[in-house]
């Protein structure tokens, strides 16, 4: 059985490798000095990225508002200010940190009720549909941060990523999907996707060859998804074997 994640594994290995090569004419002092100022701006990058999210989030929740009468942007910001105001000190902090590794989110730590979920979801969709894909990206990587397992919103992740020409991220967070929902046939579908936008037939191959399965695997049959495949698995073998 092909293993999705080998898949993700040797493109991050492809992705690095000018690093790689740096690195070796480095001493390796040299090295612990480059990576930790990496590690530094990738904090400072990654704290940006979610604070801006959250913005975009908000302020789209409060376009909606004034559409649909259903979303009562009072209680969403009073439930966040609760939810963040519980961030009140380094102990309890890294205590929800610790929680946080063992597997719980940070969504449920801190308490967002299942409306406030709803809308910040709802609000990076809106951000998407409407085609402002920079703040989309930013909106569900907020988002995926504080629950890890929202299966829908790392496929929003990833779709934002694809419209962004960020097609590496955009396939590391269909994998993501992929592990929130095991059954579903789109993250390989997506990832596949992406892989012939990078001319990778070899790679589409194998998340084609993992949509296959999973649609053969599935409870209820979908015969038309399988020819489908079937025709498409085809097509992209035909390819991966003239870029040999």
């Amino acid at each position: 059985m092909v293993n999705f994640k080998a898949v993700e594994q040797e493109l991050e290995k492809v992705l690095f490798e000018e690093v790689d090569l740096l690195c070796e004419e480095m001493s390796p002092k040299e090295k612990v000095k480059k990576i930790e100022a990496e590690i530094r701006e990738d904090l400072k990058y990654f704290k940006k990225k979610c604070t801006d999210g959250f913005c975009y989030c908000l302020d789209a929740i409060k376009e909606l508002a004034a559409q649909d009468p259903e979303i009562h942007i009072s209680k969403i910001k009073n439930n966040l200010t609760l939810s963040f105001g519980k961030l009140n000190g380094i102990e309890t902090i890294h205590e929800y940190g610790s929680q946080a590794v063992d597997g719980k989110s940070w969504s449920d730590l801190l308490g967002f009720s299942a409306e406030t979920s709803e809308a910040l979801y709802k609000g990076a969709k809106y951000l998407f549909d409407q085609e402002r894909f920079v703040e989309a990206e930013a909106a569900f990587c907020f988002i995926t941060t504080f629950d890890a397992t929202n299966y829908a919103s790392w496929l929003g992740l990833g779709h934002a990523n694809f419209h962004c020409e960020n097609f590496n991220k955009a396939i590391q967070a269909y994998a993501l999907a992929h592990w929130c929902d095991r059954e579903s046939v789109w993250p390989h579908m997506y990832a596949a996707n992406t892989f012939e936008v990078l001319h990778d037939y070899k790679r589409a191959l194998v998340a084609l060859e993992l949509a296959f399965k999973t649609v053969e695997n599935a409870p209820q049959k979908d015969r038309y998804m399988q020819e489908a495949l079937k025709q498409r698995l085809a097509l992209v073998k035909e390819r991966a074997e003239k870029n040999r």
